[in-house]
């Protein structure tokens, strides 16, 4: 296919997954394959249109921040760079660590805070109770964007 041809192809996979997209239809086995094959603008050129049609021109973003409340994970995965190798690298982030975390977070505008951490067997139920309680309580009208995630 010569430039021309191609840009017009194009154009049309780009109409009809929109078009699929917007009514709800599913996408075929091939057609859903033949997305891995696609060129990124092109694929990007779809979720645009799609959005632009769905929301206009509308566009929100999240201003999160990541807690890492302990780097001690008994899982030791391979591909992880983040856990404790030893002993004297371990930590345990305080209630009053993770509230300070917390309030620079919101001070500087964070819409949302990640709890992360490994899987730390001496971290009990209470820990976190403990943790997610003060942090409801002094930021009340924040809660609703707290989330916990364990690595592994």
């Amino acid at each position: 296919m010569r430039g021309n041809e191609r840009e017009e192809h194009e154009a049309g996979e780009v109409s009809e997954y929109v078009r699929k997209n917007l009514e709800g239809e599913d996408l075929a086995e091939e057609e859903v394959l033949h997305l891995f094959d696609m060129p990124l603008p092109v694929l990007g050129r779809i979720a645009d249109e799609i959005r632009r049609r769905k929301c206009g021109e509308l566009v929100t973003f999240v201003i999160d921040r990541n807690i890492n409340y302990t780097n001690v994970c008994v899982s030791r995965c391979k591909f992880c760079a983040f856990y404790a190798k030893c002993e004297e690298d371990a930590y345990v982030l305080s209630k009053e660590e993770i509230l300070a975390k917390v309030e620079e977070a919101v001070r500087l505008g964070a819409t949302q805070i990640l709890m992360q951490g490994g899987l730390n067997p001496d971290l009990s139920i209470e820990y976190f109770e403990e943790i997610f309680s003060a942090v409801k309580r002094r930021f009340w009208s924040f809660w609703r964007a707290f989330a916990l995630s364990f690595a592994a």
